[in-house]
């Protein structure tokens, strides 16, 4: 298949080429993604398939030398039971693979993409994420979420007997959960930076610059925060 191309007014020359793959479900329950560069995105879709929309992308002064980044770049979808795999490299930095996902509603989640963003929408399970932004929308599950450069914004709904643990290296971190969970909170922050928490109904709580802590009902779901280089918010899911 030909790449599409696209040529920017200041010379520099894109190539783009899509690909596509459905794998059944049945018998996986977790999904693992390792992207070198590019962004990885899941959503919910069918529950008994997954499917896998990826884009590989470079960019260059010419056409011939934007095929070849494209050629650079590989991508793999395999099984390693009960884990689903997919995964891509690229060698030259002006290129990248893009991978969105639709799938169950219930799967673990281990997604690593250190030099891009990663977008998790409506999905349940215990999930590790390590990226360099990181967006979540009614995440649900034990959740550890490592941000490497780019800030964390996640809204998470954990487990009764879950966990949350949320580490940003660099840029602002926002962490919402509902109002009325068993949280026990701890928050390591930057005191050159701001930090707000919105009022959970905490007991015996301390707050100093740079530092929080708070139990919040009987305290089963251990919260932590940590947050270097940027502002920290804990706020309440709406």
């Amino acid at each position: 298949m030909r790449p599409w191309m696209t040529i920017a007014l200041v010379g520099c020359v894109s190539a783009s080429e899509p690909f596509e793959r459905t794998v059944d479900a049945e018998g996986l329950t977790g999904l693992r993604v390792d992207i070198e560069r590019g962004d990885v995105f899941y959503d919910v879709g069918n529950e008994g398939t997954f499917v896998i929309q990826g884009s590989s992308n470079a960019s260059a002064s010419s056409e011939t030398r934007a095929d070849d980044r494209l050629d650079d770049n590989d991508w793999r979808i395999n099984i390693d039971s009960p884990d689903l795999v997919v995964e891509a490299t690229s060698v030259q930095r002006r290129a990248s693979v893009d991978i969105d996902v639709f799938g169950p509603s219930v799967v673990d989640l281990n997604i690593t993409a250190n030099q891009g963003v990663v977008t998790l929408v409506d999905v349940e399970g215990t999930h590790v994420v390590q990226a360099g932004r990181i967006q979540t929308t009614r995440l649900r599950g034990s959740v550890q979420l490592t941000g490497t450069g780019g800030g964390i914004d996640a809204e998470i709904y954990p487990f009764l007997n879950g966990s949350v643990t949320v580490e940003g290296t660099s840029g602002d971190v926002i962490v919402r959960l509902p109002f009325g969970g068993n949280y026990d909170v701890e928050i390591l922050g930057d005191p050159d930076f701001e930090m707000f928490v919105s009022e959970f109904g905490f007991v015996g709580s301390i707050a100093q610059p740079g530092y929080f802590t708070g139990v919040a009902g009987d305290g089963s779901i251990p919260v932590r925060i940590t947050a270097q280089g940027g502002s920290v918010q804990l706020l309440e899911a709406l």
